[in-house]
């Protein structure tokens, strides 16, 4: 992540100085970002310790996805950087609110989320509780310089993208836990126009990074966040999605076709009840569609996001909700949403936390919608 941010930074013109508590990671940033400086004529500095961020505008931190080390390393920047530097955090779900304790200048502080840096546009910039107006400005204006999409939102476990892709992630665990198959669950997805499914969104990210976002959210109190143990059964089994070259898929390299096998289906048999409830590809579309619905009227219910259009400019360039279809709350929309508190209301039926909320209900009930 660090280095995909950092060749981000050297595309668009950006001087970058990287530092990392592991030398062998921080000699292989180097090799592989400094020839991109040198061929735009830009320096690539890599440092022994903090003190060598004195200079930097912007620090952003994008170690493990573990609150206390965080904290630590973000104390040790703030000790380093200037007053003004803006420091950041690409925390995929952890509250900003956890991370500032240990801060004196929490003004500084934000979230710069990068969802993927070398496929994805968006870039959830977070707001915390404490972030200055014009910190939060620098960082809008910083991520528009490096031609990736800011959307600004409020703190909160998982913020926007990652609740929307959990609600996606766990009616995907649940369809295959009812007997669907990982390739026909995909297929459906890919079908209606997502860029790859579920699972394979899974190997993309990782799945311990997903298993620890989903503990983060699951604290947080994420409604559509289940503990599945799928995930933890993947990571014992070292199954870390492509960066391992197996997860739901195999991979013969890190840049290769998925290649299926039946191996990961045997692994997680214990957690699979063969033919609960097998759907058709549209039965899997509307189902997991609808539980993003609900998990979008949540988000806005609670001000993570102000409008309809901040959710599915989320969606569509945070993981690749297909754009013809106009993002989920468009799709909402289209769809009808009587037809969405429907099928809530079946699904449900597995998960009492489905139901539909009292604000889908009363849109459905008097017909409106959320782009009216």
């Amino acid at each position: 992540m660090g280095t995909s941010i950092g060749e981000n930074c050297l595309k668009s013109r950006n001087n970058i100085v990287l530092f990392d508590a592991s030398q062998e990671a921080l000699d292989k940033a180097f090799s592989h970002l400094n020839p991109l400086a040198e061929s735009k004529s830009l320096a690539c500095t890599k440092v022994s310790d903090y003190s060598g961020l004195a200079d930097c505008d912007i620090v952003i931190e994008s170690v493990v996805e573990v609150t206390e080390v965080k904290k630590t390393v973000l104390e040790k920047i703030e000790s380093a950087v200037n007053d003004n530097a803006v420091i950041a955090t690409n925390t995929s779900a952890i509250p900003l609110s956890k991370l500032t304790t240990k801060l004196s200048r929490p003004e500084n502080f934000c979230g710069i989320h990068f969802c993927h840096p070398q496929l994805m546009q968006l870039v959830e910039v977070v707001r915390g509780e404490l972030t200055g107006e014009t910190q939060l400005a620098n960082a809008v204006s910083w991520v528009r310089q490096l031609r990736k999409m800011p959307v600004v939102v409020k703190d909160h476990a998982g913020f926007v993208v990652n609740r929307l892709l959990a609600a996606m992630l766990d009616q995907a665990f649940r369809l295959y836990s009812h007997g669907n198959s990982i390739e026909s669950i995909d297929a459906a997805m890919r079908d209606f126009g997502f860029l790859g499914g579920p699972f394979e969104i899974v190997d993309v990210i990782g799945t311990e990074v997903c298993m620890y976002a989903g503990r983060e959210m699951f604290d947080g109190k994420v409604n559509c966040v289940t503990l599945s143990p799928i995930l933890p059964k993947m990571v014992k089994n070292g199954l870390h999605g492509r960066k391992s070259l197996h997860g739901f898929y195999r991979y013969e390299s890190l840049e290769g076709d998925r290649i299926w096998d039946n191996q990961i289906d045997e692994l997680l048999s214990d957690y699979r009840n063969e033919n609960t409830k097998i759907s058709t590809p549209d039965e899997m579309v509307q189902s997991i569609c609808s539980c993003m619905v609900l998990e979008a009227s949540l988000i806005l219910a609670d001000g993570i996001a102000h409008h309809p259009k901040d959710i599915d400019l989320c969606v569509i360039n945070g993981f690749s909700f297909p754009a013809s279809v106009g993002g989920v709350l468009f799709w909402a929309d289209r769809t009808g949403l009587p037809n969405v508190v429907s099928q809530l209301e079946e699904l449900s039926e597995f998960d009492p936390k489905l139901k539909a909320t009292n604000l889908l209900k009363d849109m459905a009930d008097n017909a409106k919608k959320f782009y009216g």
